[in-house]
């Protein structure tokens, strides 16, 4: 029996095994990280296509969650990096380095990589 206002949890969707988000140069000026949410299921992958015109480097700050502490991704190419299986729900912040700007890319908030388990 359903209980009212509750989801069937056999039909909430899971997290996908890959994401993807996009480093791109806004028409508003600077660099931007679109979706700054990713959000995977553990022991996946997430996915960077850099479209900024630049190269950048993607810095993770938790080796206990990311399979490497950075990725460097010419202009035009897909990066990506592993996720660990951790304890539970997992958030963690990235940051996004354009070269050309010596500026880090902007999310509509702080980058995030949430990894379910």
């Amino acid at each position: 029996m359903k209980t009212p206002g509750h989801a069937d949890t056999q039909s909430v969707p899971m997290a996908p095994p890959s994401a993807i988000t996009y480093v791109f140069k806004s028409s508003a000026g600077g660099y931007r990280v679109r979706p700054a949410h990713v959000i995977v299921k553990q022991e996946g992958t997430v996915y960077i296509r850099n479209l900024s015109g630049s190269r950048v480097t993607v810095f993770f700050d938790d080796d206990s969650l990311f399979d490497q502490a950075s990725v460097a991704i010419p202009q035009g190419e897909l990066g990506k990096v592993g996720i660990r299986r951790g304890e539970g729900f997992q958030q963690r912040p990235f940051a996004v380095y354009v070269h050309d700007a010596k500026a880090f890319a902007q999310g509509n908030s702080h980058p995030e990589v949430i990894a379910e388990p």
